[in-house]
């Protein structure tokens, strides 16, 4: 019988022992590691979502930068800045600039911007939906109108390039 308790008593403190370590490292190491990981993790998510959309809102205000600055340029006459927020890859850049010079040569406009909106962005193409008027200053007969585009622009050696346009409307004035 002695022996039987000797063996008894050795199991059962060996396996308090490993109830107590168990439930210590739960209690010690796993509660406060979950709720303080889970905390940081949630924190570390959040922060690189906010990033994610501070960037992407940084990029579509430089693509909205380069639209207002090509409008800029059509206003001040100004070709080589024009041409400066065009795609040079993008097919028909040339005849763009014989076209835009001859438009400068012929007439006096003033292009506005009505309306711009995203259509669509990711990290290289960014769609924006712009309403833009444009009115004769001087010139031969011209019909003041309301155009509405989608222009496409890409990004080129990083920065925001004007590669094509799709006329949805126009309207006369």
């Amino acid at each position: 019988m002695v022996f039987v308790r000797l063996k008894n008593l050795k199991i059962i403190p060996a396996l308090l022992f490993v109830f107590l370590l168990l439930a210590g490292c739960y209690g010690r190491v796993q509660q406060p590691l979950a709720s303080s990981s889970l905390a940081e993790t949630a924190a570390q998510d959040s922060s690189l979502q906010d990033n994610a959309i501070a960037d992407r809102d940084r990029e579509i205000e430089a693509a909205k930068s380069v639209f207002r600055a090509n409008v800029k340029a059509l206003n001040e006459e100004n070709l080589d800045a024009y041409m400066a927020t065009l795609d040079s890859g993008s097919s028909g850049f040339e005849q763009t600039r014989a076209l835009i010079q001859n438009l400068f040569e012929t007439y006096d406009l003033r292009y506005e911007i009505d309306a711009i909106e995203v259509v669509e962005a990711s990290t290289e193409t960014i769609k924006l939906r712009v309403t833009q008027s444009t009115k004769k200053i001087s010139g031969p007969a011209f019909n003041n109108n309301q155009l509405v585009a989608i222009h496409t622009l890409r990004k080129r050696n990083g920065e925001w390039k004007i590669s094509e346009t799709e006329v949805k409307d126009v309207e006369a004035l």
